[in-house]
């Protein structure tokens, strides 16, 4: 395959900063992390904390897999046990991910002994039953999706009462998804909340994390409405990888499958994205057709699955009996599937931002790992195959959303009216932008 290589490019590892557990810790916290082996965390995951005990709002902007959501799932737990009462809201752009997140705090809190404290998920996978359940005793975080805040939460405020009262914190994790008209919507979502929160006389402490941000405190400031110290030095360690530019001299797809049945064949676990669900079935296909081995070693993954087939496939990829997964870009963030050899990507995915987020996938079990870039025949493509050298060189695209768009505004307005009614100082004179 070395003729369809373009280019080549080594991303060099780094070594872990760590600092002593912070001392603001709740003693039983302090002491379950000690007998746990966490005597110290990374340097970031400590400035975090201590910058949220302080009162201040925070973005965390370090690479992915640098324990970005430690920070607020041990900030809930030691507001937890200072406060039985306090409760948490985190926020996730995606089902999947919640799911793997859910699962990773319970198992945290398992593991430091912390009987009582726990995460449930509130979205639209949840059964009727247990959502009634949820409202009349909520856990200590719940876990939910901007959506599903607008449709259940703002829209029947009267079951949240209590719950909102005692809110303490709000994490939006993968934050640079909320950009474009996807962010104008939760811009005003999270208005909305915001009021009901300080009617209610809760003042929630909020952090948003993402890997990839060039302009953080602004888009933060955009999407929160509120002022926030950055992090964005990473602590931890990164083993080194090397990314790959190819062209295929025939079609990409007929190339993609050729490299993960080469990679599975070394018994490499491989990760392939494509742009659309139909490229994913049809490279899932062919794969199968030329060993039907993989009919049950590699799986396809897409929006339009089952909640149940989902995560299925996650769990299936993430404890290695799956060796490999075709997806569209609902693996893109954040969900860890442990670590994996090789990632491919058939065709570059429109930004650095979703780059960088698709080859954090990989590198994340201490070994090196190896990402294809197979460019298609699309000019944006071909344009990075005869300019290699501008392809990691460019800086990272800045975060926009308009919250101004009278489009988007004018519903959420008519939406906030009916949550409570709306007053002449929550809006600027001659201006559509509220304070």
């Amino acid at each position: 395959m070395g003729p369809n290589v373009v280019a080549q490019y080594d991303l060099p590892p780094s070594v872990a900063r760590r600092k002593r557990l912070p001392e603001h810790l709740h003693p039983r916290l302090l002491q379950a992390l000690r007998d746990a082996g966490l005597a110290q965390l990374y340097a970031h995951q400590v400035e975090g904390l201590e910058a949220l005990e302080a009162g201040k709002n925070l973005l965390v902007s370090t690479p992915t897999a640098s324990g970005k959501s430690l920070i607020f799932q041990l900030h809930a737990a030691d507001r937890w046990l200072k406060d039985p009462s306090s409760k948490a809201l985190f926020l996730y752009p995606y089902k999947a991910l919640a799911q793997d997140q859910c699962g990773k705090l319970n198992e945290l809190a398992e593991r430091l002994g912390l009987d009582g404290f726990s995460a449930q998920i509130y979205d639209g996978d949840t059964p009727a039953a247990a959502r009634r359940k949820i409202q009349k005793d909520p856990p200590a975080v719940l876990m939910t999706n901007p959506d599903m805040l607008h449709l259940a939460f703002l829209a029947y405020p009267e079951h949240w009462e209590a719950w909102m009262k005692c809110l303490s914190l709000v994490a939006l994790d993968e934050a640079h998804v909320y950009r474009g008209i996807f962010g104008a919507h939760v811009h005003h979502v999270l208005w909305r909340f915001q009021r009901l929160l300080e009617a209610r006389g809760a003042a929630p402490s909020w952090i948003a994390t993402s890997a990839t941000l060039a302009n953080g405190a602004g888009f933060f400031k955009t999407l929160v409405g509120r002022e926030a110290s950055v992090i964005e030095e990473s602590g931890a360690p990164r083993t080194g990888r090397r990314l790959y530019l190819m062209n295929a001299s025939g079609s990409p797809y007929t190339l993609a499958c050729d490299l993960m049945d080469r990679l599975l064949k070394e018994d490499a676990r491989t990760l392939t994205f494509t742009k659309a669900r139909r490229a994913t079935e049809l490279v899932y296909s062919w794969l199968v057709q030329r060993d039907p081995v993989y009919r049950h070693a590699v799986s396809s993954y897409r929006a339009g699955f089952l909640p149940s087939e989902r995560r299925r496939i996650e769990q299936a990829f993430f404890d290695g009996s799956l060796k490999g997964v075709v997806s569209t870009s609902a693996m893109e963030v954040g969900i860890d599937v442990g670590g994996l050899d090789a990632c491919i990507l058939v065709g570059y995915p429109g930004s650095l931002i979703s780059l960088h987020q698709r080859m954090g996938r990989v590198g994340r079990g201490g070994k090196e790992a190896n990402i294809f870039l197979i460019a298609l025949p699309d000019a944006l493509d071909q344009y990075f195959v005869q300019h290699p050298e501008t392809l990691l060189q460019r800086p990272m695209e800045e975060l926009v959303l308009d919250p101004d768009n009278a489009h988007i505004m004018a519903s959420h307005v008519l939406c906030a009216a009916k949550e409570r009614p709306i007053t002449d100082d929550e809006f600027e004179p001659g201006s559509a932008r509220r304070n």
